[in-house]
């Protein structure tokens, strides 16, 4: 999961001081806008709503803890819908986020200058893709959990180490 998971309460604090966010009017009876600051200084603004289980982000936001800040669509308290994403790292990723994880067509970019533009299943590329490396290799097809499929066997375009 990405790192912008942290519950909005008790933690946040309206820029008021209040215990919750400062309501900027209602796009509907049950979300609501309003800017929350953490007690480590990461910022989310945007449209939210109040359960039985605390304020959770829900709707349309942006997150912001020091160099890694996410804009894009949330439910539930996670970043779910369409998104950009940017890691303290300055790798970016921009597409569909299902419960935290990339999910659905997506483009990452690594600092290095590699790729991927494709498919995302669970935070993995998963589906077709195309990966190019910051050498310049390219790679296209089919990706199973994060590795190219050969059509013998698995790949990893990536090494991490």
């Amino acid at each position: 999961r990405l790192h912008a998971r942290r519950t909005v309460e008790p933690m946040a604090q309206a820029e008021g001081g209040s215990p919750a966010a400062e309501a900027a009017g209602a796009s509907s009876a049950s979300v609501k806008s309003g800017k929350f600051v953490f007690g480590d200084g990461a910022v989310y603004e945007g449209e939210f709503r109040e359960t039985s289980a605390g304020v959770q982000r829900h709707g349309e936001g942006s997150y912001s803890d020091g160099a890694e800040t996410y804009t894009g669509s949330w439910e539930s308290d996670e970043m779910h819908g369409r998104g950009e994403y940017r890691s303290a790292t300055g790798a970016t990723f921009v597409g569909e986020l299902k419960e935290g994880l990339y999910d659905g067509h997506g483009v990452y970019s690594w600092p290095d200058g590699a790729q991927y533009t494709g498919e995302w299943q669970a935070g993995l590329m998963h589906g077709e893709g195309s990966y190019r490396s910051g050498a310049g290799v390219t790679w296209v097809g089919t990706f199973y959990r994060g590795r190219y499929d050969t059509g013998k066997a698995y790949v990893d375009v990536r090494d991490e180490k």
